[in-house]
């Protein structure tokens, strides 16, 4: 079977005179693979690591990270201390493609944060 997996994405911006939309066309993916690990974690103020072992995974594919807090931040990165994405709390997560054997680096800002972390196996 081809195309299981199936991502859809919109932006609208509406402020005053302000107007911008980006609407890319619907992503369809094959997943090789057969497994997901889906997991809610605690993250707390001192940086905490998830991988680069996602359960039974054997080859790291698509990967969301989601700040499930309603208010506080989660930092993100791929190297300790060195964070280059920022999940706020009540917003989007972030979707992308993990590298084989990555570990991801995560610390919350003021309080810990409930995150949840999904890997589909490819």
């Amino acid at each position: 079977m081809a195309n299981e997996i199936k991502i859809l994405q919109s932006l609208r911006l509406l402020k005053s005179t302000l107007k911008h939309e980006f609407t890319p066309a619907q992503l369809s993916l094959t997943m090789t693979g057969s497994l997901v690990y889906d997991v809610t974690t605690s993250v707390g103020t001192t940086e905490e690591t998830a991988g680069p072992t996602f359960g039974d995974i054997g080859t790291e594919g698509l990967c969301v990270v989601y700040n499930l807090d309603p208010t506080n931040y989660v930092q993100v990165g791929f190297a300790p201390t060195v964070y280059g994405m920022r999940l706020r709390g009540a917003s989007a997560p972030a979707t992308f493609f993990l590298e084989p054997n990555a570990t991801l680096y995560l610390k919350a800002n003021t309080a810990a944060c409930n995150v949840r972390i999904i890997v589909y196996e490819f």
